[in-house]
């Protein structure tokens, strides 16, 4: 991989951009294609379209999306533990584990963690853990 490519798709990666607040990813992807690209427009809805022969007779498209799973910070109990809801749909057990970034005035590093298994009722454990019942500690 180019020296290039790996640092854009590090910065890509390390660019907190959940749904609905894609605007630093796209950024980072809109500079890195302006390099190559043919015309580089961003539409009314925030997709940002690189071309490459815009007049040529037979089109292809790439599309992925470049929004990322982020959660939205409601409430830090007196234990210091993060109450948190989910911005944008994702399965909520592939949160559990988890490495964080908490954004405030400063960028800290947290985990994602549930109720130990022991500590749940019966009727808990034998379902899928809900986001609900997760907490964050940085």
């Amino acid at each position: 991989m180019r020296p290039e490519t790996l640092e854009f798709m590090q910065m890509l990666a390390n660019s907190p951009s959940p749904s609905g607040y894609e605007q630093p990813a796209a950024q980072i992807y809109r500079a890195y294609t302006e390099n190559f690209a043919n015309l580089v427009r961003t539409d009314v809805t925030g997709n940002v379209i690189a071309l490459l022969n815009p007049d040529a007779p037979v089109k292809i498209m790439l599309s992925g999306h470049i929004d990322e799973i982020g959660f939205l910070v409601h409430h830090i109990g007196d234990d210091g533990l993060l109450h948190f809801s989910s911005i944008g749909g994702h399965d909520d057990v592939t949160a559990v584990g988890q490495r964080v970034w908490v954004h405030g005035r400063d960028r800290v590093p947290g985990v994602v963690g549930s109720r130990a298994f022991h500590l749940l009722s019966p009727d808990e454990q034998t379902k899928r853990p809900a986001l609900d019942r997760y907490r964050g500690d940085v």
